[in-house]
């Protein structure tokens, strides 16, 4: 049998302490999106200001929240070949872009109004 000192016996209480609440905030971080903002994760259209879909190049479209590189490349790619987007849905008939992930990143983007 293992026999502990006092101070390893409080390290191995403190460890344990710090382990359970880092997978606490990890599980609540992704089973409560909204709580992100509670514990510092901010993402709004202060930090992110909104970008042209019709004009963004790749790698701007990367540096959006929820947007990878996959999709910033069939972004691109619809653009092409179907030319601009003329409102922000249209982005939803893009290949692989499902509504969950639409919602999400479509705060970061905007189509401008033609006159």
């Amino acid at each position: 049998m293992l026999h502990f000192t006092k101070q390893e016996k409080q390290v191995l209480l403190l460890v344990a302490a710090v382990f359970t609440a880092g997978s606490l905030t990890h599980y609540a971080l992704g089973r409560w999106p909204l709580f992100r903002g509670a514990v510092g994760v901010v993402e709004s259209a202060e930090i992110y200001p909104k970008l042209d879909v019709n004009t963004a190049s790749f790698e701007e479209l990367v540096g959006v929240p929820y947007i990878g590189e996959y999709t910033a490349r069939q972004i691109i790619e619809h653009r092409q070949q179907e030319g601009p987007f003329t409102s922000l849905d249209q982005v939803k008939l893009v290949r692989g872009i499902k509504e969950k992930n639409f919602a999400k990143f479509s705060a970061f983007l905007k189509v401008p109004r033609r006159p």
